[in-house]
């Protein structure tokens, strides 16, 4: 065999060589990658994620017409003489979602490999109140039997408020607050404990919410 011929075998075995060594090593890299990644404990995930508290999560701003009628009665002796009023106000209120981590325990966070699991607290609405400079009467009608009795006819315009207060509360309810505060939870949540080493973060919604 001439020298020429024994140098073009001679590279084509290194290359194989080069070859097989690569094709090995890519097999021990994925293998190694598969495997269940170094994650902190279930208490201490437990204790990081409780020690968030309190989270205001969403933010509603609304828009009410609340009607409220009211019937103040006139005493004269045995009998009693209706006074009936009625007052229109438009009201702009806002109602803000929150999710208290702080209610979490051990038994609301598992671990699974390189998984963890949440299962969150009830949302709730720990906000909702009016802003009184944007609010207004938009009409009051007040019985003749009221004339001169300013007190009362203020009672019932805070009572009408009062009543437009709790109709933001409705309202955000009905326009899915409470699922609003868990969806901006899970957003938040998951890449934080990403971040703690886990691949994977399931987040289990409370059935309270479900249920709105």
């Amino acid at each position: 065999m001439s020298p020429a011929s024994i140098l073009k075998w001679l590279a084509i075995l290194l290359a194989v060589i080069g070859i097989t060594g690569l094709v090995g090593y890519a097999i021990f890299v994925s293998r190694g990658s598969a495997e269940p990644i170094a994650v902190v404990s279930q208490q201490t995930v437990v204790n990081q994620v409780r020690g968030i508290g309190r989270l205001e999560l969403a933010h509603f701003r609304l828009t009410v017409t609340q009607a409220a009628s009211f019937d103040t009665p006139l005493q004269l002796g045995a009998f009693f003489i209706p006074r009936k009023s009625k007052v229109l106000v438009i009201a702009v209120g806002e109602a803000i979602g929150c999710l208290d981590l702080a209610k979490l325990d051990s038994t609301a966070i598992s671990i699974s490999d390189s998984t963890v699991r949440v299962r969150l607290p009830a949302p709730e609405v720990c906000v909702h109140k009016l802003d009184m400079s944007k609010s207004e009467v938009y009409s009051a009608e007040f019985s003749l039997l009221l004339m001169g009795d300013e007190t009362t006819k203020v009672q019932l315009i805070k009572g009408a408020f009062k009543n437009a207060e709790d109709a933001v509360l409705d309202a955000a309810l009905k326009q899915g607050i409470l699922p609003e505060t868990e969806k901006q939870a899970e957003l938040f949540l998951k890449p934080l404990l990403m971040r703690l080493g886990f691949k994977r973060v399931e987040i289990e919604r409370s059935s309270a919410a479900k249920d709105r």
